[in-house]
């Protein structure tokens, strides 16, 4: 429910309808293991799927995470772990090598609203 017909990445939804996407994916796992099962692959690629680390370990398969995402976004992310303001959003994280990667007044305001969630 709330997904465009046909949505199949995150490039097909609006930003605000992701966690949704994200929950579909979680209720791929059973699948998932099943096919990990018959298919006995060496390495398994993934990206927004957490658990599959340890599915592709149940099956001796190594997991390798794969993002098309810029690393600088995850340095962002991990502020996700407690509530940021707009504010805050617009200043690098503590520590970050750049003072040049920020996200601009429309970029925090949406990431502030996505970590509403």
């Amino acid at each position: 429910d709330g997904l465009p017909v046909g949505a199949n990445t995150t490039a097909d939804i609006p930003l605000s309808a992701g966690f949704l996407l994200f929950d579909l994916y979680d209720l791929t796992q059973p699948t998932i293991d099943v096919f990990l099962a018959q298919l006995k692959p060496d390495i398994v690629f993934y990206d927004y799927a957490h658990w599959l680390p340890g599915l592709a370990r149940e099956h001796r398969a190594k997991s390798v995470f794969f993002s098309t995402t810029y690393v600088s976004f995850y340095a962002y992310m991990v502020r996700w772990l407690q509530p940021a303001t707009e504010a805050e959003l617009k200043q690098p994280p503590l520590g970050f090598p750049s003072q040049f990667f920020c996200y601009r007044a429309h970029e925090a305001r949406m990431m502030g609203q996505l970590g509403e969630r």
